[in-house]
Parts: C-alpha cells; sequence; structure tokens
C-alpha cells in the first residue's frame, strides 16, 4: 500500500513537472507569437485549455481524467519537437527551404533588403545594385515552381555576366518582370535566349518598372549600348504604375515604388514570424488559401463561366474575371496614367531613331487572358480589358512608326495543343506565380529571333 501511495506521488509529481513545463512553454509562445495565424491561434489556443484542464484534473482517477491526461502527454511530445524544431532552424537556417524562409523574419531584414537596392536622383530612381544577390519576396510556389534568387551582373541588371562587359549590343530590352524573367533563372529567361540565338540582347527588365522607369533606364544604360533594336515589354495594365511619378520629388524622397523592386525595399511586404514552426504554419496557410480562396469567392458571386479544362481549375476565378468588363476600361485612352504611358514610349523612340535603332513594342498578355480560350471553350471577349488595351497599343505603335507584337496569340496557341496528360512544364505560365515559365520564355524568344536576325 505504502508503495503505491509513494508511487502515485511520484506520477502526480512528474505530471505537475510536464504540465507546469507545457504551461510555461504555451504560455511563452503565445506571448511572443508574432503574426495573425489561425492554424497557430487555434492549435495555442486547444492546447492551453487541455493544460487546464490537466491542471483540474491532477489528482483524479476517472476514465475522462486519464484521456485529457493522454492528450497533455501528446502535447508534451508535440511542444519537444517544436523545440527541437526551432533549435535546428536556428543552428541551420540555410537547410530550411525558401518557400518556409520567405515567412521567416529577421531583425536585420530591412538592412538586407536595403543592401540589394540603389537609389537614383532621376528615373529610373530605384534599381538592383550590381553584383547583388536578389530575392522574391512573398509564397509563390515551391523552389522548384518558383526560382526566388538571382545575381545581378555588373550593372545591377539580369543577364549573363559577360553581357555587362560589352560596349555595344544588337538589342536593349526594356520592361518590368516579364522583360526581367521574375521565377526564372537568368539563363532560361527570353533575352538570354535571344543571345544564345546570335542576338546579343541586354536585359534592362526590372520587377515593378512603370513605363517611365523603362525610359529612364533606357536612357542611362540602354543608350549607351547603341543597339539596333529596342524592344519595350508591356505587361497587360501596368500603365497605372505612372501615377506613383507624378510626383517625382515626392517618390524618390518616400521611396515608394511599385510592384517587385518596392517588396525588396520596403518592411511590410508580407506577414513574417521570428519562429520557424509560425512561419511553418503560414506557408501552410498561403498553399491551402490558394485554392480555397477562389472557391470561397465562386460561390459567393455565383460563376460565370465552365472550366472544361481540368488542368486549369485552380486558375478559375481569374479567368472568369478576365471574361469580364473590367472596371478600367474607361481609363484606356483617357487617364493621364495612359497618356504618361505612351509619352515615356514615345521618348524612347525618339531616342532610338537618333541611333538608327528599331523600336518594337511587346504586348505581355497575362495568364488569365491566355488561358481563357482552352480553359472555357470559347474566344476571349472582344470588350475584355486586355483585348481593348492591346488594340490601342497596336494603333499608337502605327502611328509612331514602332512593330507591335501583341505575344497573347503565339502564347494562346500554345497552350490549345495541351492535354489532359501534359505536364506543367509545358505551360507557357508559372504553376502557382502568374509570371511566364521556362517554356513561356521559349515560346517568346522563338517569336522574336526570326524578326531580330532579319
Amino acid at each position: 500500500m505504502q508503495k503505491t501511495k509513494k508511487g502515485l506521488k511520484v506520477n502526480i509529481k512528474a505530471r505537475s513537472l510536464v504540465l507546469s513545463f507545457s504551461v510555461f512553454i504555451l504560455l511563452l509562445y503565445w506571448l511572443l507569437l508574432d503574426v495573425v495565424s489561425v492554424i497557430a491561434t487555434t492549435a495555442i489556443s486547444v492546447s492551453v485549455i487541455v493544460s487546464i484542464l490537466s491542471l483540474f484534473f491532477l489528482h483524479s482517477r476517472k476514465k475522462f481524467a486519464q484521456k485529457v491526461e493522454n492528450l497533455q502527454l501528446a502535447i508534451f511530445s508535440l511542444l519537444i519537437c517544436i523545440f527541437v524544431l526551432e533549435v535546428f532552424a536556428a543552428l541551420a537556417p540555410g537547410m530550411i527551404p525558401l518557400g518556409i524562409r520567405n515567412f521567416i523574419a529577421t531583425e536585420d531584414i530591412a538592412e538586407v533588403r536595403e543592401s540589394s537596392v540603389e537609389y537614383l536622383d532621376e528615373s529610373p530612381y530605384v534599381k538592383f545594385k550590381a553584383n547583388t544577390l536578389v530575392r522574391s519576396q512573398g509564397f509563390r510556389g515551391t523552389d522548384e515552381q518558383f526560382a526566388y534568387e538571382w545575381l545581378t551582373d555588373a550593372k545591377g541588371f539580369k543577364n549573363h555576366p559577360s553581357l555587362a562587359a560589352l560596349k555595344q549590343v544588337d538589342v536593349v530590352a526594356v520592361g518590368d518582370s516579364f522583360t526581367e524573367g521574375m521565377g526564372v533563372s537568368t539563363e532560361n529567361i527570353w533575352p538570354s535566349l535571344l543571345s544564345d540565338g546570335g542576338v546579343t540582347t541586354y536585359n534592362l527588365g526590372v520587377q515593378g518598372y512603370a513605363p517611365k522607369q523603362m525610359e529612364g533606364s533606357f536612357r542611362l544604360y540602354g543608350f549607351p549600348l547603341r543597339p539596333k533594336v529596342v524592344l519595350i515589354g508591356y505587361t497587360a495594365g501596368t500603365f497605372d504604375r505612372e501615377a506613383s511619378f507624378f510626383d517625382e520629388v515626392l517618390a524618390m524622397n518616400s521611396k515608394e515604388f511599385t510592384g517587385g523592386i518596392q517588396s525588396s525595399v520596403s518592411r511590410e511586404v508580407r506577414v513574417q514570424s521570428k519562429f520557424f514552426v509560425p512561419a511553418l504554419f503560414l506557408f501552410v496557410e498561403s498553399r491551402f488559401s490558394f485554392g480555397k480562396v477562389a472557391a470561397f469567392v465562386k460561390q459567393a458571386e455565383g460563376k460565370n463561366v465552365e472550366i472544361i479544362f481540368p488542368l486549369f481549375e485552380r486558375y478559375e476565378q481569374e479567368i472568369e474575371k478576365a471574361g469580364r468588363d473590367d472596371s478600367r476600361l474607361k481609363d484606356l485612352g483617357e487617364s493621364r496614367e495612359w497618356t504618361s504611358t505612351l509619352d515615356s514610349f514615345s521618348r524612347i523612340q525618339e531616342m532610338a531613331d537618333s541611333l538608327d535603332a528599331e523600336v518594337v513594342l511587346l504586348y505581355f498578355p497575362h495568364r488569365s487572358s491566355v488561358y481563357f480560350e482552352k480553359a472555357t471553350g470559347t474566344m476571349l471577349p472582344e470588350d475584355s480589358f486586355e483585348k481593348r488595351e492591346s488594340s490601342l497599343l497596336a494603333e499608337y505603335a502605327m502611328q509612331e512608326g514602332m512593330e507591335f507584337i501583341d505575344l497573347s496569340d503565339v502564347l494562346g496557341d500554345e497552350v490549345m495543343m495541351l492535354s489532359e496528360s501534359s505536364d506543367v512544364s509545358d505551360f507557357p505560365f508559372l504553376e502557382i506565380d502568374g509570371h511566364l515559365s521556362e517554356k513561356g520564355h521559349e515560346i517568346v524568344a522563338d517569336e522574336l529571333l526570326p524578326l531580330l536576325q532579319e
């Protein structure tokens, strides 16, 4: 009997220590939790409730109390695992996949981002520094689905290192992320493929650039290369970025820019955590919500299109939006942003004329428009935003004496050849992120190379 009582006391003491440790760690984690994560908050709340119940039933021998105790032991084991994971992440951060690492904040994150860019007193105002590792922010897929990191050349742009040393090139390409080649390694982007095809092409594309910045980058870095051809890569709908530069002094002083380049200098780019496990929760939530949000919106708004190609079901929300009239249609041809965009392109044309160089205006469509016909079995409506925008730019290019190439058709033709057995590597756009894939860059290069070789 004495042994039984003694064993019971030892058991209660051990349970008390386990319970105390669990409550302490849970409360500490709760207080230090620096993100609003549904998964993390729910898990900690449930664990705290179980711990309190365990404390209440500490001396009870009822079956329900034993079940609570077993659950508490499971929580204790989980806390040990979390502790081990946090230690591992702290000692070997390089072993953490980039997709998860993007949700982990560091104390010097602002300093790290600032170190990757430089500011100018004139357009393009901001650019990546030379010979610097650039890392895309936010969740855009796994490391296999998106190339998060790349190294700038000696001038700060995305090119083969050897190109930066050239005094003259055949082609200079200006643009935003679709020209820069966001999400794809340097050797596989369309400007690099053009160079591989014998047409030396220097890539001045920078993620998030507005037309005014494209003009500025050509003036400072493209014009001195005295190209024979200037390619202007315009991505659908980016004319509205011009609004950020109506007050140039304010833009430079506030360091408020647009798109991807801004995500490299802004501290609050995405929700992050100082700890590995909450960052893991954020990573899971980002992937979980990708398809769920689209389904929720579809149920709430009603379905206007029927997706008949199963591989594109995950893009249903954006495809549906592409088929509707866009609220920005009224801005085409009339807004200050649109006029400013065309003015920037005209000034690029003037600089090219002084070099006796040709200008080609490229129109990069979004994934939703390119996938629309294959996904729905119907043509993209003529009154859709991108159809109207492309038509207006074609008219402008004709007036200015520019060549105009709408890449919608060549990308769309490739999509129409896809079958349900096609691999995701055959898609011209990335699986998660909406930029061109390696296949898409290959299609663009194949379309441009014969024209440039002439």
